[in-house]
């Protein structure tokens, strides 16, 4: 199995979860995290934001949480770090969410 079809259960869980926690009013999200990890702690950093300008708070639930572990150790197992994620959805005129997901990765130096 393909990182990618290892991680698409994930990511749709995911998306449930922010869907879920946000505004129903709310047409649009976006989830940014930034992850790091030393020998034996990982954290990571959640914001939840409106790309409409609605300025409710909101904040991760334990399902956001639970998910983005999952996605890390999924990555880790692939051999993979990344060191921040952004998810963006949106609810189409169909009534559907659809979301986009980009993910930055550390620089990495050869010495």
């Amino acid at each position: 199995m393909t990182l990618q079809e290892k991680q698409a259960p994930i990511d749709s869980n995911l998306v449930a979860a922010l869907v879920a926690a946000t505004p129903e009013k709310w047409n649009s999200a976006e989830m940014f995290v930034e992850r790091s990890d030393d020998s034996t702690n990982e954290k990571m950093s959640i914001s939840i934001s409106s790309p409409d300008g609605h300025k409710e708070l909101v904040s991760p639930t334990d399902d956001i949480y639970e998910g983005l572990y999952k996605l890390s150790d999924c990555f880790r197992d692939e051999g993979k770090v990344w060191k921040s994620v952004r998810y963006r959805v949106d609810l189409a005129p169909d009534g559907n969410w659809r979301y986009h997901v980009n993910f930055d990765y550390p620089d990495i130096s050869v010495v």
